[in-house]
């Protein structure tokens, strides 16, 4: 059993502290206070609760995996390994137990509100981005996707030679991964939002911000590219793409001896990843 509770984190940015859910893994019943601390405790983002709640003992690891990509709208490896971090930690714990695989499932087209939005990003992947744009696009018409559909899209114009196009959309998915104002709603239950809210966006701005300097670099904008690339280096320090766009913009901006320090960084980052180390 696994049990559900409320704790209390801080906010860098504000100082404040914000409630997040925390789960407790019952592993020794009608123990003291002092005792409990044998049960384990997680803190779980929003995405990661949600994938805790379909671990039924009946769905598959697959099934589980379909079922977020339909319910979020955050990238999709993203989820997959969020998926695979969350049930490997569960069976160290001791939590959950396997049956024998069966026969692979056969691969299903996306449906749901979210299924132009997984399309596209499909296509994307495939090195299509024409009928990638085209999905995106009715995905952002119909509202699903978030952020990461408009930066999706933005992608796909960008291969596609539309960059005017393309900078607006990246635009509009870095509008939609800023915080947004506080409510005049203080509750617990807002509170709780908001924090949830801004950690998902913090998983993708890292990426978008990725994708703009990208865009940047292929307008010749190399200051903007290496102000991208800063970012998202601030958010996530092993983004090691992000220190290539970042050398590639010092390199436009006549500065080779940054360009190579960022380039023997990304490549520490890729090799210590080849050796399973990070």
């Amino acid at each position: 059993p696994i049990e559900e509770e409320t704790t209390f984190l801080p906010a860098s940015a504000d100082g404040r502290l914000y409630p997040a859910r925390r789960f407790r893994v019952i592993k020794s019943k009608g123990l003291d206070a002092g005792d409990d601390a044998a049960n384990p405790r997680r803190v779980l983002p929003r995405s990661y609760a949600q994938a805790l709640a379909l671990v039924d003992g009946r769905r598959t690891v697959g099934a589980i995996k379909r079922e977020m990509l339909r319910s979020s709208a955050l990238p999709a490896d993203l989820l997959e390994a969020q998926v695979f971090r969350l049930l490997k930690d569960l069976a160290v714990l001791g939590a959950v137990s396997w049956k024998k695989k069966g026969a692979k499932a056969a691969a299903r087209e996306p449906k749901g509100p979210n299924g132009d939005f997984r399309l596209g990003e499909s296509l994307l992947r495939e090195g299509r981005p024409g009928p990638a744009e085209e999905a995106l696009a009715r995905a952002s018409a119909r509202g699903t996707g978030g952020a990461w559909a408009r930066a999706l899209r933005g992608e796909a114009l960008r291969h596609l030679g539309r960059l005017d196009e393309a900078s607006v959309e990246l635009d509009e998915a870095l509008r939609l991964c800023a915080p947004s104002a506080p409510g005049a709603d203080a509750s617990l239950a807002a509170l709780g939002e908001a924090f949830e809210a801004g950690v998902e966006r913090a998983m993708i701005e890292d990426r978008v911000r990725l994708l703009r300097g990208k865009l940047r670099l292929l307008r010749g904008d190399h200051r903007g590219a290496r102000e991208d690339a800063d970012a998202a280096l601030k958010v996530n320090p092993r983004q090691s793409e992000a220190l290539v766009v970042r050398a590639k913009a010092a390199m436009g901006l006549g500065d080779p001896a940054g360009a190579k320090t960022d380039l023997e960084s990304a490549l520490a980052i890729e090799n210590a990843g080849r050796r399973n180390e990070g």
